[in-house]
């Protein structure tokens, strides 16, 4: 039986141990195809370059400095996230081939 997430394209495996059929997988796919991830990465990047166009190399300031650490850790987790869902690297439509 084929999962619906197995038509997205997505790899088989994804790290070697979860397939397409991993409950847990698939609540990520789940998460990953939902447009409103799609939205709230584009508005975090939006945010992100007013940010870094509102900063001054010569001068620190406290609130964008957690700023950009909020941007990091934001950015990390989309990261996770894609991976588990797409695959890493070896298949076609992986995190890293994605077109």
């Amino acid at each position: 039986m084929k999962s619906k997430y197995a038509a997205k394209s997505y790899a088989d495996v994804a790290l070697c141990c979860c397939t397409v059929t991993n409950p847990f997988r698939q609540k990520v796919i789940g998460i990953v195809l939902n447009p409103w991830f799609d939205r709230f990465i584009l508005l975090v990047i939006l945010a992100n370059c007013i940010t870094m166009a509102m900063s001054d190399p010569n001068e620190t300031v406290e609130w964008i400095e957690i700023a950009e650490l909020v941007y990091l850790v934001i950015f990390t987790i989309e990261m996770i996230l894609k991976v588990i869902a797409m695959g890493f690297v070896t298949k076609a439509n992986s995190y890293l081939r994605d077109p």
